[in-house]
């Protein structure tokens, strides 16, 4: 009969452990630290264009790609470069960039996967345990392109924590309106860490206008502050950047598309690099995945 008992408790809290999602969600995550170590050592060249300006920039002779040469904006991770100015600070420069990199993105990839986790939690107001809360995190986790530039020594795993990030603090703050407006200072590094990002916080702000107009409400002191923090403070980094390398943009932009025609003519020409490079994108991934 005790052993009955017992055996039943067991079967029990097999039961609940098996029902958890969080459980099933450090499954996920232990799947993918695994895929990314299936891209062994291979870093992307760039990477180390991004770590020459961090480690110039430590020792400091500021933003340059060598020593003494003149200051030009090679890169285009401004808030990547920064970050990875702090190894060298805490003297750790001399690890090798492997070991430099690769952490760091797993890191933030993990941090993102327990965001996409908890963001429908936010938004929807999805109960803790709903096993579709699984979904996103687990088709993140196989994507080959996620798990692969988590681990390429880019920026892309900052810049997709920081987009989750902006997301669900955006949505904290909406639910509840006495909230910091820490949103703003999430969507101004994402701009600072991608030069398309501030397109997201575009898309907020539209947001954001259509959601205060929708409950005829006026903007709050919180709100001018909320924008002021991001359009302000990009606006401040833009004079910055014009007045430290005599450009609005960096320099790739310049390389790479500056002498094209006009950028509406571009959006209307299917044959343009641009859409050759998204086109192809949908190819490789398949538009039927793509669409749920």
């Amino acid at each position: 009969m005790r052993f009955s008992l017992e055996r039943q408790n067991v079967l029990k809290g097999l039961r609940v452990i098996l029902t958890d999602t969080r459980v099933w969600l450090s499954f996920i995550i232990v799947g993918f630290v695994a895929h990314t170590l299936m891209f062994g050592t291979y870093l992307s060249d760039d990477a180390l264009i991004s770590l020459s300006y961090s480690r110039n920039l430590a020792q400091g002779h500021g933003f340059v790609l060598t020593p003494q040469s003149e200051y030009v904006e090679g890169f285009s991770n401004f808030a990547w470069v920064i970050l990875l100015t702090l190894p060298y600070w805490l003297g750790l420069g001399d690890l090798h960039p492997i070991w430099l990199l690769k952490p760091v993105g797993i890191s933030l990839g993990v941090a993102t996967l327990l965001l996409v986790y908890r963001l429908p939690i936010i938004a929807y107001r999805v109960r803790d345990n709903d096993p579709l809360l699984l979904f996103a995190p687990l088709a993140l986790s196989i994507s080959v392109p996620f798990t692969h530039w988590t681990v390429a020594g880019l920026e892309n795993p900052l810049y997709s924590f920081l987009i989750v990030l902006s997301v669900s603090l955006y949505l904290y703050e909406l639910h509840d309106p006495t909230r910091r407006p820490w949103s703003a200072v999430a969507l101004l590094l994402t701009a600072l860490t991608r030069p398309e990002g501030i397109i997201f916080s575009g898309v907020v702000f539209i947001h954001k206008g259509l959601f205060l107009l929708w409950h005829r409400q006026f903007p709050t002191r919180r709100d001018l502050l909320w924008g002021s923090i991001i359009f302000g403070g990009y606006g401040v980094f833009l004079l910055w950047r014009y007045s430290y390398f005599g450009y609005w943009v960096p320099n790739t932009f310049y390389a790479k598309v500056g002498d094209k025609r006009s950028l509406l003519t571009a959006l209307f020409n299917v044959n343009d690099s641009g859409w050759r490079y998204i086109l192809s994108f949908i190819w490789h991934q398949g538009i039927v995945f793509l669409y749920p």
